[in-house]
């Protein structure tokens, strides 16, 4: 059983990128000592009667981890208060056996405490609130832990870069948490931190704890902005544009571009930006209906100059919507597909950009009347881990459509 969660748990801390390690504890054997960290620095104290308790022994190997001991007493595996604990991110993972309804897997005094409450899964923490002070976080219960006596892995993770938290169990998300971005977690005056406190199995000798890892939450790849839904079409006699955006951090406003040839873009109009917000920011612009192919596209200028674009919507001439491409599977590995509906049997060209604006890769078909899909295989150009730029263009009317991926 052990030996399975251990696979598991290390096949799910490769596919997450877990961050460098802070502290690990493994208590491998019956012999183990309790307070030896196989990685960062050693506990300083833990309860009298706890003691390795073992699991099960696979293969002629014993598996073992943290039990309470014979009397019903809290572990309380305590690590040295210092500032090498204060991190601004954090990402824990442990594996528990419930035998009782109140459990602390990882606490530091009023400010931080992810365990069980109730018998259901909770987090509290704390990050800095941008003033000087903090602001506390309560997920309340949001998971039944299974009352099975079996190990279960539980991981709780906050990005200071995105501002999000979430509280897995078995891998699967059971609550996240969407804060304000460029927020670290808030440490003054929590004191030491403390594995296993209000954990006494209610007096059943067994093993209860094992596999504890602190890591630093790794960081994520951020676009200066991000755009999460752009549309263009017409309303009355005019054409409205509507976009959405999620962590907007630092943007100073947002400029709408129009083009007559879907290449050459000029602005239209201006849009101070709204700033940070806790889920998204919504803007609308409008231009007058014209009598020619108009394409559009929304440019977000940073407070450092940085641009960033959405995809570009082109209005066609005689109709009330604009052409919308489906960009599927995304993020992509070796393949990837734009479908539409086509207006007439046109021929198409498209053309793949890396973020610094090389084309690594073009091509063309001619696609027949309706719904329509091409089909596109990476070449050997296209880079690995990248945000690209698929540009897809109508030969007869010129029409131009954009999309992003993200190539794994």
């Amino acid at each position: 059983m052990k030996k399975a969660l251990l696979f598991i748990s290390i096949l799910i801390l490769n596919l997450s990128s877990y961050g460098q390690i802070i502290s690990k504890f493994a208590w491998d054997g019956p012999l183990a000592d309790l307070k030896k960290a196989a990685n960062g620095p050693d506990a300083v104290s833990v309860s009298s009667g706890a003691l390795a308790s073992v699991i099960n022994i696979i293969g002629g190997v014993t598996n073992a981890g943290i039990s309470p001991g014979l009397v019903a007493k809290d572990i309380d595996l305590t690590l040295p208060n210092t500032a090498y604990f204060n991190v601004p991110s954090i990402d824990l993972s442990i594996d528990f056996r419930r035998e009782e309804s109140e459990a602390s897997f990882v606490s530091r005094g009023s400010l931080f405490d992810f365990g069980m409450s109730g018998g259901k899964l909770s987090v509290k923490f704390n990050v800095d609130n941008g003033l000087g002070g903090n602001t506390t976080i309560n997920s309340g219960t949001v998971y039944d832990i299974p009352n099975d006596h079996l190990f279960h892995t539980y991981r709780f993770t906050y990005n200071n870069i995105t501002g999000v938290a979430s509280m897995s169990a078995d891998g699967l998300v059971k609550y996240t948490y969407n804060g304000i971005a460029n927020r670290s977690l808030y440490w003054t005056g929590a004191g030491s931190p403390m594995i296993g406190n209000k954990m006494d199995a209610t007096g059943r000798n067994v093993a209860v704890l094992d596999n504890f890892a602190m890591s630093f939450a790794p960081n994520p790849i951020i676009l200066p902005l991000k755009f999460t839904s752009f549309s263009a079409n017409t309303k009355g006699q005019g054409v409205e544009l509507k976009w959405t955006t999620a962590n907007e951090v630092n943007v100073k406003q947002f400029v709408v571009e129009k083009s007559s040839d879907g290449a050459t873009f000029k602005p239209l109009a201006t849009i101070q930006a709204q700033g940070p917000a806790t889920f998204e920011n919504h803007y609308v612009a409008a231009d007058e209906l014209s009598n020619h192919n108009v394409s559009y596209r929304i440019k977000s200028v940073d407070l450092d100059g940085k641009v960033n674009y959405t995809v570009t919507k082109t209005i066609f001439a005689g109709t009330n919507v604009s052409m919308e491409v489906n960009v599927f599977p995304n993020p992509a590995i070796d393949v990837v597909n734009l479908s539409f509906n086509n207006s007439a049997d046109a021929k198409y060209a498209y053309s793949i950009y890396t973020p610094d604006g090389r084309c690594v890769q073009s091509g063309a078909q001619v696609i027949a009347k309706g719904a329509a899909t091409v089909v596109i295989t990476f070449n050997s150009s296209i880079p690995h881990n990248a945000i690209l730029t698929i540009t897809l263009t109508n030969n007869q009317n010129k029409a131009i459509q954009s999309a992003r991926i993200f190539r794994k």
